[in-house]
């Protein structure tokens, strides 16, 4: 996490604007890649309680979707082709 990304935006905004990366090496609910870039408001961490705990939520909610439901269901199928 990099803090106070952007001076600009705490001058007109009057927060840090943080820059989040998650890398991993496979995917993520959150990402197809395994690699994601957030940009957001510091207030918006606090919110949540920490960093930590706003990743999570965004990983439980994400793993709901229909789409990272049947990307695991695929990736435990075996095939031969």
């Amino acid at each position: 996490m990099k803090r106070n990304y952007s001076q600009a935006y705490k001058n007109a905004f009057g927060q840090e604007l943080v820059h989040i990366t998650i890398k991993a090496r496979e995917p993520l609910p959150i990402t197809e890649t395994g690699f994601k870039s957030i940009f957001l408001p510091m207030d918006h961490i606090i919110d949540c309680g920490s960093l930590v705990q706003m990743i999570q939520d965004e990983l439980d909610q994400a793993s709901q979707s229909q789409e990272w439901k049947a990307y695991q269901t695929e990736k435990r199928q075996l095939t031969l082709f």
